[in-house]
């Protein structure tokens, strides 16, 4: 098990790459990249202290400081059971939610998956 979990890790990580540059996915509108600390900020502190957009999520149970925040989202990046992801919008280049795969099943080839769309107008 550990080490099908290990080779499977490296494929992940070949996939979401850790450039700056790398987009995993892209459409018209949207792209995806891995999410960055630096995108944790004051939008994504509005984000997850509104009712409205955390209706439908585990987080709508806590307050969250931008400290708090900022050690969720470290700590997913570290993962290499999750794939932590920036939803960007393209026209203004601007990060409007995330999308969260995992925890992966290594074995069995599943996972969890969560969206969230911070800014109301997408």
């Amino acid at each position: 098990m550990e080490k099908l979990k290990k080779e499977n890790s490296k494929k992940i990580k070949h996939i979401v790459k850790k450039r700056e540059d790398y987009l995993l996915l892209s459409s018209v509108r949207l792209y995806l990249r891995e999410l960055r600390l630096s995108d944790v900020n004051d939008n994504y502190y509005r984000w997850m202290n509104d009712p409205e957009v955390t209706q439908y999520l585990e987080s709508r149970f806590n307050t969250h400081s931008k400290e708090s925040l900022h050690e969720y989202v470290k700590g997913k990046l570290s993962n290499t059971n999750e794939i932590f992801l920036a939803i960007m919008n393209k026209e203004e280049d601007r990060h409007i939610g995330n999308i969260k795969l995992g925890p992966i099943n290594w074995r069995h080839h599943y996972a969890s998956i969560g969206i969230l769309i911070g800014e109301k107008q997408f």
